[in-house]
């Protein structure tokens, strides 16, 4: 049985750096203050679980924080104090 109405080729969400940080809680701070607005976020890093170098401190990847395209301005405005105190970055787009 196929599904009507959505097109998921079209509906597709497209994703923008929002941010970089040095570790995943970092990233994982910003995550929530932007989900706690109603941005959706995806988080690319190295899967380094609870004790895993990235959540203590950094690793040398980093971890990136995604947003819809149509948002990325916004979040960056809501998670400015975070980069400004983390030294996390906004520089590059993911596509």
């Amino acid at each position: 049985m196929q599904e009507t109405g959505s097109d998921t080729r079209t509906d597709a969400i497209r994703w923008a750096k929002a941010a970089s940080f040095k570790a995943s809680f970092e990233a994982d701070l910003a995550r929530q203050q932007l989900e706690s607005e109603g941005i959706p976020v995806a988080i690319l890093g190295d899967a380094t679980g609870i004790f895993g170098p990235g959540f203590m401190g950094a690793t040398p990847r980093g971890v990136t924080v995604l947003v819809p395209s149509d948002r990325v301005e916004e979040a960056r405005e809501l998670i400015a104090d975070l980069l400004e105190a983390f030294g996390g970055s906004v520089e590059g787009d993911a596509g």
